[in-house]
């Protein structure tokens, strides 16, 4: 017996909203978020003045037993190489056929926001991908180590990196975000934190935080 591995074509959503400027927000969301509920908050959050971008996980599944509210995941432990590898051609796709249909000029100026689980996913892609990013902010979310070595790491020295954090997030620590952020300033990395009171959610404060120009 033997275990084969295909790629396979996939269909999923991406929410688009033209802005008044050239600048570009594109937003990856957590683990097991509802797409349609997730466009509807950051729709209401994020200024007209950007273009926004909010992709779907590839993988939906059931929040709660076998029905009820759809998620969707960028990853699980299994198979996680080829994850990464399928969400980083994916969402250089979406840009892709966002710059060829004339939605966003090649020019743009792109901020990409991982929450949660989307703050890894943002961080390789940025690091890994062919768009060129002009800040990377991850929200609620750690730096993966993956991608803290070549041949990423010339790519990642171009970056801005901002993290946010609520203060009670039940997830993540201070401490974690203070010594990733020392730990990228170390290596010359333009990276900075923000601490705000909120917990583990999407809210307005955590939102005027991401926009707050930090960098």
């Amino acid at each position: 017996m033997e275990i084969l591995k295909i790629k396979a074509l996939k269909t999923t959503r991406i929410f688009f909203r033209k802005g008044t400027t050239n600048m570009t927000f594109i937003f990856l969301h957590g683990y097991g978020m509802n797409f349609k509920k997730i466009v509807d908050k950051i729709d209401g959050l994020i200024p007209v003045d950007y273009n926004l971008v909010i992709p779907e996980a590839l993988s939906r599944y059931y929040t709660k037993g076998s029905s009820g509210d759809v998620g969707s995941s960028w990853m699980t432990r299994e198979e996680r190489d080829d994850d990464i590898i399928d969400n980083v051609l994916f969402l250089d796709q979406v840009i892709e056929d966002l710059h060829g249909s004339g939605r966003i000029p090649n020019d743009s100026r792109k901020v990409v926001c991982g929450f949660s689980q989307g703050g890894p996913t943002a961080a390789r892609w940025a690091c890994m991908g062919t768009m060129n990013v002009d800040e990377l902010v991850l929200w609620g979310s750690d730096f993966p180590e993956d991608v803290l070595k070549e041949p990423y790491f010339n790519k990642l020295c171009q970056l801005k990196v901002k993290f946010v954090l609520g203060d009670n997030d039940e997830y993540l620590s201070q401490d974690i975000i203070i010594s990733n952020n020392s730990k990228l300033v170390n290596l010359a990395i333009p990276s900075t934190y923000r601490i705000y009171g909120g917990s583990h959610r999407i809210s307005d404060i955590g939102i005027t935080e991401v926009l707050s120009s930090a960098l």
